[in-house]
């Protein structure tokens, strides 16, 4: 009689296996939507902006100090802070006629 009972008991877990089984597969089947759509564009290329927010110092990877051979007055300034230069790039233009007058008074003077 034993026997029996664990035999019904198998049967019905694998009755019980199966029916759960048929369910789910039933409850996919159903909710299965066929009319779906998709959206695709061609895919392209271009720039990924990243803003960083940040409190704190900055500070230059290289700085350089830099100075005339001549004073004067600056007329034209060719680049703003922070740009990228150049060896040889202009950065600025002095007043030159007040360069030019110098030698000359220099020279009246000494005579």
């Amino acid at each position: 009689m034993a026997s029996s009972i664990s035999g019904r008991r198998k049967h019905h877990w694998l009755l019980l296996c199966l029916l759960t089984a048929l369910l789910t597969s039933a409850s996919v089947w159903w909710r299965h939507d066929a009319d779906s759509t998709y959206q695709t564009i061609p895919a392209t290329r271009s720039d990924i902006e990243v803003n960083v927010a940040a409190i704190g110092t900055l500070q230059p990877l290289k700085s350089v100090e830099i100075g005339a051979q001549v004073s004067g007055q600056i007329i034209r300034l060719h680049v703003e802070v922070g740009d990228t230069v150049e060896k040889g790039q202009l950065l600025a233009e002095i007043d030159a006629r007040r360069c030019r007058t110098r030698p000359a008074g220099g020279l009246a003077g000494a005579a």
